[in-house]
């Protein structure tokens, strides 16, 4: 299931064009596939002799100069010195993302100059767009159900929960896990 999801967002990426990206979750699915179902093989003869650190940074330098049309992975790969799954788990250590996800975190961040962000209003707009987005991801996930609308009231009393730990300035994880155990409470209960 993994890898098929991986291939079908490969087979998106390619259709726009994306061609790092669509390398990438190849990659990646290829990757999965291996573990799962083959052996071990002889070490890589490419693999990275300093943990990836020169590589990943060979690997950011070309990226950040060609951003308009980014590289393939296996240039990518090529210009770092190492192979594609190299890069791929070395790149994926240090920055937590594959090249393609790093690429459209760093275009999403320049799409805002800095001038722009300079005033004191648009820093404060710009930071609260993460909460609007998280907001409007549990209003979606609470009232809706696949294509239709649906107040499930096991989803309705976890956000209640959630609300009301959020008023009470509780921790993240507080504010998750009495989320969760109330609406499993609801379910448990039969009312949900």
């Amino acid at each position: 299931p993994r890898s098929a999801r991986l291939i079908r967002a490969a087979h998106r990426a390619a259709e726009h064009g994306d061609q790092l990206a669509a390398s990438s979750l190849l990659h990646a699915a290829l990757a999965g596939l291996l573990r799962a179902h083959a052996r071990p093989a002889p070490p890589d003869t490419r693999s990275l002799r300093d943990g990836g650190g020169r590589a990943v940074r060979a690997a950011r330098d070309l990226l950040h100069a060609r951003m308009a049309a980014p590289p393939a992975l296996a240039e990518l790969a090529g210009a770092a010195g190492v192979g594609p799954f190299a890069l791929l788990r070395a790149f994926r250590a240090e920055t937590g993302m594959p090249p393609h996800a790093y690429l459209n975190l760093k275009l999403a961040g320049l799409t805002v100059p800095d001038r722009v962000l300079a005033r004191e209003r648009a820093r404060r707009s710009a930071e609260l767009v993460p909460v609007a987005l998280l907001a409007a991801l549990v209003a979606v996930e609470t009232l809706t159900h696949g294509k239709t609308v649906a107040a499930d009231p096991a989803r309705l009393a976890g956000l209640a929960a959630a609300l009301v730990a959020l008023a009470l300035r509780a921790p993240f994880l507080v504010v998750v896990v009495a989320a969760a155990a109330t609406a499993a409470a609801i379910h448990a209960l039969g009312l949900g």
